[in-house]
């Protein structure tokens, strides 16, 4: 033991591990556990994230591609 550092009792020790297993391991898994049911039951929720994301981005391409056909018209016209 370095000078200055105090020797913890083992019970203390033990208190001081008991808490971090709770407050840092207990919610992670608490979490893990949540998330998981979650994604269990939602599949189709997620086919339709994906669905609507497809469609965005169909909708992105097409307004890119609009927007390329009007400037490529106005380089010919000017």
């Amino acid at each position: 033991l370095r000078a200055g550092m105090k020797r913890i009792p083992v019970e203390k020790a033990m208190i001081r591990f008991l808490g971090i297993i709770v407050f840092i391991f207990l919610p992670l898994l608490v979490t893990a556990l949540v998330i998981g049911r979650r994604m269990e039951g939602h599949e189709e929720r997620e086919d339709r994230d994906l669905a609507i994301k497809e469609g965005m981005n169909a909708l992105k391409r097409r307004v890119l591609n609009l927007e390329r056909i009007r400037s490529y018209r106005r380089e010919r016209r000017g």
